[in-house]
C-alpha cells in the first residue's frame, strides 16, 4: 500500500512536469539574448576569413542551441531513440503487442516509416487530452 501511495505521488509529479513549459517571456528573453550576441559578433569580424568563419560557426551554434532547447522543452529530443524504440522492443521481448497512442501518430512524432517496422500494434485512441484517460479505446492494427 505504501508503494501505491508513492506511485500516485510520482504520477502527479510527472503529470505536472509534462505540462510545465517555458513561458513565452522566457523564450523572448532567450531569443533577444541570442540576437544581441549575434549582432555584436558581426561588426567584430573584420575582413579576415578566419574571423568570419568563427563568427558564422558561433552564430550557427547559438541558433542550434535554441532549437535543441525547444525540443527539450517539448519533450521531443531524441524521443524515438530513447523512449519509443526501447518500449516497442520491451513489448516484443515480453511477447506482447506494442502500444502506441494516436496523438503521437497524428502529430508526426511517429511516422508511417516507423510503423512499417512494426507488424502489429495497438493504437490507443484518446478523446481527451493527457492526463485525462476517460473514454480511452484501443484498436488492434495489423499490417
Amino acid at each position: 500500500m505504501d508503494g501505491l501511495g508513492q506511485l500516485m505521488k510520482n504520477h502527479k509529479r510527472v503529470a505536472f512536469s509534462v505540462n510545465e513549459r517555458m513561458l513565452p517571456l522566457e523564450w523572448m528573453s532567450l531569443i533577444l539574448l541570442a540576437t544581441i550576441i549575434l549582432s555584436c559578433l558581426f561588426p567584430i569580424g573584420g575582413n579576415f576569413l578566419l574571423s568570419q568563419a568563427i563568427i558564422a560557426l558561433l552564430g550557427t551554434t547559438i541558433i542550434l542551441l535554441l532549437l535543441v532547447l525547444r525540443e527539450l522543452d517539448s519533450l521531443r529530443w531524441q524521443e524515438k531513440r530513447w523512449i519509443l524504440e526501447p518500449i516497442c522492443e520491451l513489448f516484443v521481448q515480453l511477447d506482447l503487442i506494442p502500444y502506441l497512442p494516436q496523438p503521437l501518430i497524428e502529430s508526426g512524432r511517429i511516422t508511417r516509416k516507423d510503423l512499417l517496422r512494426i507488424k502489429t500494434y495497438r493504437l490507443g485512441l484518446l478523446p481527451n487530452p493527457y492526463p485525462d484517460m476517460s473514454g480511452k479505446t484501443i484498436k488492434l492494427i495489423k499490417q
